[in-house]
């Protein structure tokens, strides 16, 4: 009877499995491996065939950090206080869109060119057997104007005899007409197209789209790769992927020109910008220094000749120098604040400065008040002229300075290398590199199947895995193929004849024997000599062994009766080449007598009772007390009687039979029956009272795993006699 074995169970599988024991499930399924990891290596080199190469186009320039009497006033304050590393700060500026905005103008990189072709295979066919854009033969689009209805449409041009074509819209309205190269616009001129070179034959079409300009920025900044060559170099790597490896180089030479450009216009607004301001307060910068002096010679004139110690001396030099930077940081302020908020970093910079420097001011001054006032007022006096003149002489040689960075400016950045591009090797795809990654990608991918499968959905490999369920194996049959026998021919005859006809001493055979000795010294003790064989799920086999056991018994020289009691789907009548009409559902249903329904088959000895015709009610049948005297009066007319049953855990009918049964088996398949199908088929055996005498472990390999991870027990069955 069932006894739960669930605990040992949970403990054989919370095993870990070591490197032999995953080697061994590799060994064991190498050719599912070797076919998903195949497929997928054929997918890549599909993928290799048609996938569109894509040509990258390298540049290199320079980025010169500017001289510190080259900058403005408020550039060393802005660096400190933003504290942005120079690499980060050009490579956004050379991503912005007036940097790419400028590339996707001049070259029209919102505008898009194709064959018309079918979709998918059309473009691999046009690409390697029809079309060739290499050749130049694509038209040539200079202005393509739409409404925006009409943006990211596919348009379909259409070219016909010298030169003359049509544009359609997506619903084939003709939009435009005009001959190439000239412009064409439509009606209402919402719609204008100027070819610049039709190259194409007679009857061409070609698919235009106009995208909106955001799409096609977004696009060049993706498809743009910017790396620093070391860091703090100001050396950059520029480059660029496309189909087109010349309309690479072109995107990426306009992508450093406006790049370029950009820098010189930055650099030239920065100085007019800084000249403007200067030129503006310098005639005020002026008449205050004039005025200073005018106030000092009075006041000479009054109060006549007047000693400044060495100590006053030393107070005023001091008192000027501070006069000087605050004056100095005071005009930077000035500039910053036509340029930025008084929260910003760089202003807040110039305001701690000036702060710190004021109080160093007023602790001078409070010096310099001690002194008699004569003294006083002449320190005074000859401090604003100091200053004022020295405020002075900073403006006026910093405008020259902005004069001539004005006039003669040329930027901090400048090209090293050219644009360049590979036209014979595209950058991708990389044929080593994707059918490795495929052959990978599906080793790996299959590996995980394989034991996602072993653990989720777990099968029983091994005798000792159904004998921990508390069931006895009464024999291991090996996998029966009849390909692998030596002299048969393979044919549909052959392949209906039972096994055990096939080859005599084949180890299938002497597994089946094995079974019959048990049976034989078993069945003295059994109520009656009717043995049950049934399977927990369908494809288990229970069907062949049947069928083989009845044969083997029956050359034995026992009277066999075989009967077929799956009464839904019986197919045994197909292997023994008989009718299913008149069987066992007509016999249950006083149709037919028991002696009408058994039919002789070819072999010698054996009897057979075929299933019938598929009754309506199949379960109900067996439960009427028919059945009880049909199984009475087939054991006194044979010697054995083997009965074939459907599956238990689909349908009842196992469990009705074998309450009249003297022998009760399951069979199970290798690699095949899950555990938990065995622990409900037993249970329902334990549930209706009806006794299981053990299981048949059917269609038994031997593999790696078998032999040297979750089982220790090795099946060595093949011990055939050798002829000479």
């Amino acid at each position: 009877m069932y006894t739960d074995k669930s605990s040992n169970r949970s403990e054989e599988d919370g095993q870990e499995i070591n490197p032999v024991q995953i080697l061994a499930i590799v060994i064991d399924n190498w050719r599912f491996i070797t076919l998903i990891t195949g497929l997928f290596g054929a997918l890549a080199l599909a993928y290799l065939l048609s996938a569109r190469p894509l040509f990258e186009a390298i540049s290199m320039l320079e980025v010169e950090p500017k001289s510190p009497g080259a900058a403005s006033f408020s550039e060393r304050h802005e660096s400190v206080a933003l504290n942005v590393p120079p690499a980060i700060a050009q490579t956004h500026v050379m991503k912005s869109a007036a940097v790419l905005g400028a590339a996707v103008d001049a070259l029209e990189l919102d505008i898009s060119v194709r064959p018309k072709a079918i979709p998918v295979i059309g473009e691999f066919l046009s690409r390697h057997f029809i079309f060739d854009a290499s050749q130049s033969e694509l038209p040539l689009i200079e202005q393509l104007d739409v409404p925006e209805k009409l943006r990211d449409q596919p348009l379909r041009l259409l070219v016909g005899q010298d030169d003359a074509f049509q544009l359609f819209d997506p619903k084939g309205r003709e939009l435009l007409s005009g001959i190439g190269p000239h412009g064409a616009k439509s009606a209402d001129d919402a719609v204008q197209l100027k070819i610049s070179r039709l190259d194409a034959e007679p009857g061409s079409e070609f698919v235009l789209t106009k995208e909106p300009r955001l799409a096609a920025l977004l696009r060049l900044q993706n498809q743009l790769e910017i790396d620093e060559v070391e860091e703090g170099s100001g050396i950059f790597l520029l480059s660029i992927t496309d189909t087109d490896p010349e309309r690479a180089v072109n995107i990426l030479a306009e992508v450093m020109k406006a790049y370029v450009a950009q820098n010189i216009e930055r650099a030239a607004a920065d100085a007019s910008s800084g000249l403007e301001f200067l030129t503006t307060e310098l005639p005020a910068m002026r008449a205050k220094l004039e005025q200073s002096e005018l106030a000092l010679n009075r006041f000479q004139t009054q109060a006549g000749s007047v000693d400044i110690s060495l100590e006053i001396e030393g107070y005023l030099n001091q008192l000027v120098a501070l006069d000087s930077k605050i004056s100095a940081l005071r005009l930077q302020q000035t500039e910053l604040a036509s340029r930025f908020t008084s929260e910003h970093p760089a202003y807040q910079t110039l305001v701690n400065q000036i702060e710190s420097l004021t109080l160093e001011q007023q602790s001078l001054a409070r010096k310099i008040g001690t002194l008699p006032e004569t003294q006083q007022e002449l320190v005074r006096l000859s401090r604003d002229v100091k200053v004022n003149n020295e405020i002075y002489l900073l403006m006026l040689n910093r405008a020259q300075e902005l004069e001539v960075m004005r006039n003669g400016i040329a930027g901090n950045v400048h090209v090293l290398d050219q644009p360049v591009a590979d036209t014979i090797s595209p950058a991708w795809p990389n044929r080593k590199l994707v059918v490795l990654g495929g052959l990978v990608f599906g080793f790996g991918l299959a590996l995980a199947i394989v034991f996602i499968r072993r653990k989720l959905f777990p099968s029983i490999e091994s005798i000792e895995e159904i004998e921990r369920l508390g069931l006895p194996v009464l024999a291991a049959v090996p996998m029966f193929s009849a390909k692998q026998l030596d002299g048969v021919v393979d044919d549909r005859a052959t392949a209906k004849q039972p096994a055990v006809l096939m080859r005599a001493n084949d180890p299938y055979t002497e597994a089946l024997r094995s079974l019959l000795t048990c049976l034989r010294l078993s069945l003295p003790n059994r109520r009656n000599n009717l043995i049950m064989l049934s399977g927990p799920s369908p494809a288990v086999g229970k069907s062949f062994i049947s069928l083989n056991l009845a044969v083997l018994a029956a050359r034995a020289g026992q009277r066999v009766l075989l009967i077929d009691a799956d009464m839904r789907r019986g197919h045994l009548h197909e292997a023994l080449a008989l009718s299913e009409e008149n069987g066992f559902a007509e016999v249950l249903q006083n149709q037919s007598s028991v002696t009408e329904a058994i039919r002789l088959t070819a072999v010698e000895n054996l009897s057979f009772l075929p299933r019938g015709k598929p009754p309506l009610w199949p379960a109900e049948l067996l439960l009427q007390p028919i059945l009880e005297n049909v199984l009475q009066r087939v054991g006194e007319l044979f010697d054995l009687v083997v009965i074939d049953t459907p599956p238990l855990l689909a349908v009842s009918d196992a469990l009705i039979i074998g309450q009249h049964t003297g022998v009760n088996l399951m069979v199970l398949r290798f690699d095949f029956t899950a555990t938990r199908e065995v622990e409900l088929a037993l249970r329902r055996f334990e549930q209706n009272n009806t006794e299981l005498h053990g299981a048949i472990f059917n269609s038994v390999e031997e593999r790696t795993s078998t032999r040297y991870g979750y089982s220790k027990s090795c099946y060595r069955l093949d011990y055939r006699t050798v002829h000479s």
